[in-house]
């Protein structure tokens, strides 16, 4: 871990949980062609998403920026044993009642 990471508060994604489509909009490539600025709209918004086929099978999803990014770094933390082992040690001890207030931490570490 470089010093410029200590420096800056973590980025942390709070959206985690989002609903499940009971349906998710499918379209064929030329109809998303057609659509492509309404996807876009509709897409925008976290937890939307659309999936293009060409010839009928799938072989796109449309989905916004923010749950891209969100996909991504769920992936990168559960690709680091250590940090989900961390992870589940640091749950396990907050149900226990273990943990420390947040406003304790940010003193701590000189947050604002």
């Amino acid at each position: 871990m470089n010093s410029s990471t200590l420096t800056k508060p973590p980025y942390v994604r709070y959206n985690v949980h989002m609903k499940k489509q009971t349906t998710k909009p499918i379209l064929s490539a030329t109809n998303a062609r057609r659509e492509f600025f309404k996807l876009i709209e509709t897409v925008q918004h976290p937890g939307q998403e659309v999936t293009i086929t060409v010839d009928g099978e799938p072989k796109v999803v449309m989905l916004s920026y923010e749950d891209y990014e969100g996909l991504m770094e769920t992936l990168e933390i559960m690709s680091d044993p250590e940090l989900v082992k961390g992870m589940k040690q640091g749950m396990k001890e907050s149900k226990q009642g273990l943990g420390r207030p947040w406003e304790e931490v940010k003193k701590e570490l000189n947050l604002p």
